[in-house]
């Protein structure tokens, strides 16, 4: 068994006719954002270790702008998209073991980003750090898994998504400190 394994991808998409929320509010209409174009690379690597040790890291680079968006006589060209960030890395560091479970930690950082098509509203950079423990019971008939989540432990205040024109702003926050523990059972 090999222990490291990487990947990489380039990605180029151009959409004509991208539909968009104006808002993200549950009953927002959608409208035609004419053409749009993301780019970028994605990698990411995995490391397993005998001990038990494992680790990972993942990174993109996106730039998603609008090409042709043009609303009551504005127009968008150019700018990015809202709520997509052009850089988000991913990790965890965890330990794994046969008797004990899986316990892991999950540091998460999410880049600055434009919260409105206008560009005029921004948010920056964040960290959020969150760890998992599970411990699977395959000797039980059925199967069972017991698992924690645990998310934003630094309890960070900071925004997920938001909308709205210049002076009409919404944000969405990131709900905070969250636990969460259940059983998954397999027939």
């Amino acid at each position: 068994m090999p222990w490291l394994d990487y990947n990489l991808a380039f990605f180029w998409h151009d959409v004509n006719d991208k539909f968009v929320k104006k808002s993200p509010d549950v009953g927002a209409p959608y409208e035609n954002a004419g053409k749009t174009r993301s780019r970028g690379i994605e990698m990411g690597a995995n490391a397993s270790f005998e001990n038990g040790l494992y680790a990972k890291l993942s990174y993109t680079y996106q730039e998603a702008k609008y090409v042709d968006y043009t609303v009551s006589g504005v127009s968008y060209d150019d700018n990015y998209i809202p709520n997509i960030p052009k850089n988000m890395f991913g990790g965890a560091l965890g330990y794994r073991h046969a008797w004990l479970g899986d316990i892991s930690l999950h540091p998460v950082y999410e880049g600055k980003k434009y919260l409105n098509s206008a560009n005029t509203l921004e948010w920056d950079g964040f960290w959020l750090l969150n760890a998992k423990y599970r411990k699977r019971f395959t000797d039980w008939n059925p199967e069972v898994e017991f698992f924690v989540t645990a998310s934003n432990l630094t309890d960070e205040a900071e925004v997920t998504t938001g909308s709205g024109d210049p002076g009409d702003e919404s944000l969405y926050p990131i709900a905070g400190r969250t636990i969460f523990a259940g059983l998954d059972i397999s027939f």
